[in-house]
């Protein structure tokens, strides 16, 4: 597991939501562990900083295989 942390200095709201909301539909394992909003008086768009999580699986064939066992609802 490790964590990034970055700043965006200036964007429009619906491009940081659409950012965020790419990183939560990734197939990566990644966490939006805090985000912090702000936006200066003399600007029309945000600035925010955004810290996520990334964890790395040592079997990630394992996930998989078991992401495609059929389930008891399934029947197969």
């Amino acid at each position: 597991e490790y964590q990034i942390r970055f700043q965006i200095p200036s964007a429009k709201l619906e491009f940081l939501l659409a950012f965020l909301e790419r990183i939560e539909e990734s197939d990566q394992l990644l966490r939006i562990d805090s985000l912090d909003i702000g936006r200066p008086p003399d600007s029309g768009g945000v600035q925010a900083l955004v810290q996520i999580t990334r964890t790395v699986l040592d079997n990630p064939e394992a996930v998989v295989a078991s992401d495609r066992a059929p389930s008891a609802e399934g029947g197969a």
